[in-house]
């Protein structure tokens, strides 16, 4: 759980970095996926040939599904930078993480699990949590990164 914990900070430690870079050297989202993907690319590379695993021997039966794992990969970080650039930094990264929300649905289609009651309570509280947090009904002038002059 710390590990969890620790990772979701420093993820949200680099994303705010993203966003301070996209401001002041005006980078494209599609360039920000380019540059974090290859970064991406390394620190797996390595940490896989540190474990010992190889990396190009993957079965067959599996490349169907790590096809469309890297394509929603690709296609997540492309939306979530584009929101930095129409939205602020908080309100980009709250409304991504809410993507669990959606997970019980997804696991309803995809593996035929059950909704519980206590699922959809659980949906309905943190919805209504991201909503207090982004105010969506709020509008707020200088919804702008601070410059420095």
């Amino acid at each position: 759980m710390v590990l969890f914990t620790l990772s979701l900070i420093i993820y949200a430690f680099v994303t705010l970095l993203i966003k301070v870079a996209m401001k002041t050297f005006e980078v494209t989202p599609q360039e920000l996926v380019y540059y974090v993907s290859i970064n991406v690319c390394l620190c797996f590379y390595t940490l896989a040939k540190t474990s010992g695993h190889d990396v190009l021997n993957v079965p067959v039966f599996m490349y169907k599904s790590i096809f469309f794992r890297i394509l929603a990969g690709f296609f997540s970080d492309i939306f979530l930078f584009l929101a930095f650039t129409y939205t602020s930094y908080s309100k980009g990264i709250v409304i991504y993480f809410t993507n669990t929300l959606m997970i019980p649905f997804f696991g309803r289609c995809i593996l035929k699990e059950k909704i519980l009651k206590v699922d959809i309570l659980a949906i309905a509280l943190g919805f209504v949590g991201m909503v207090l947090i982004i105010q969506p009904y709020k509008i707020v002038q200088g919804d702008q990164l601070p410059t420095v002059e």
